[in-house]
């Protein structure tokens, strides 16, 4: 495992309660990153800021990212606590409902899109003004292995993950003479507790998924983790406007 010093750096994590964000705030809270995170889960949240506390100092906050209000207010208040925000990755996302495109509910479609596409255009904004004050930052979407192919029932998530890619792009193109970096991470099948709700409601899912994966198993959120270290790090000062995917082959 390869380590990073973070001692010096801000960095915000949206979406942490769970599964990758938790994984990725515990992966910075130990490389002594200052942290401020934030999550819709109270009590998934309270539980992720103790147990990252024992490494670092963190703050928090809950936050429904749909509301767009309380969105921009964390970032304020993240600004406030921890004087900048060097690194930020925006992970809150849903999957939706299975459910084909020519049955599916507009309500299903918004809710969706609000949560992972719309967010990400709002957090990514206004991280950008306060990185361009800085001249110096770096963001990482979390986008997804479906961000660049169909999935059965899930036309609103694919599409939101779609947008989350060109978003990151275009964001890097008008950041990089300011210094910032803007990638993303796209995973594809992670043991997280989402991915484990959907196996236990769909027959055979985790079988004929694991068929799908030359490495004939899921990944962990650590590894994506991992990679968020790196793409927040000097490490990879060169890499902007990218799609980092991780998925065990199953996109090859």
């Amino acid at each position: 495992m390869v380590t990073y010093d973070y001692s010096s750096k801000n960095v915000l994590i949206i979406g942490c309660a769970s599964g990758i964000g938790r994984a990725t705030a515990l992966a910075f809270a130990k490389s002594k990153a200052r942290l401020f995170i934030a999550d819709k889960q109270d009590d998934g949240l309270q539980e992720i800021k103790e147990e990252a506390a024992k490494y670092t100092h963190v703050n928090s906050a809950v936050v429904d990212v749909r509301d767009e209000k309380r969105l921009i207010e964390i970032h304020e208040q993240a600004v406030s606590l921890m004087g900048s925000i060097d690194c930020a990755i925006n992970n809150a996302g849903i999957s939706g409902s299975f459910t084909n495109l020519v049955e599916s509910e507009t309500s299903e479609w918004n809710n969706v899109l609000d949560t992972n596409l719309k967010s990400i255009y709002i957090s990514t904004r206004s991280q950008l003004k306060q990185m361009i004050q800085q001249k110096s930052g770096s963001i990482i979407n979390i986008g997804s292995v479906l961000s660049f192919k169909g999935g059965y029932g899930l036309s609103p998530y694919c599409s939101s993950k779609a947008g989350v890619i060109q978003l990151t792009r275009t964001a890097a193109i008008e950041s990089a003479k300011h210094g910032i970096r803007v990638n993303a991470i796209c995973p594809g099948g992670i043991e997280t507790p989402l991915l484990r709700k959907h196996f236990s409601e769909i027959p055979n899912y985790e079988q004929n998924l694991l068929k799908t994966i030359p490495m004939r198993r899921l990944g962990k959120p650590q590894e994506v983790a991992e990679a968020a270290l790196w793409l927040g790090s000097q490490a990879a000062s060169y890499v902007t406007g990218q799609s980092i995917v991780i998925d065990g082959g199953f996109s090859a």
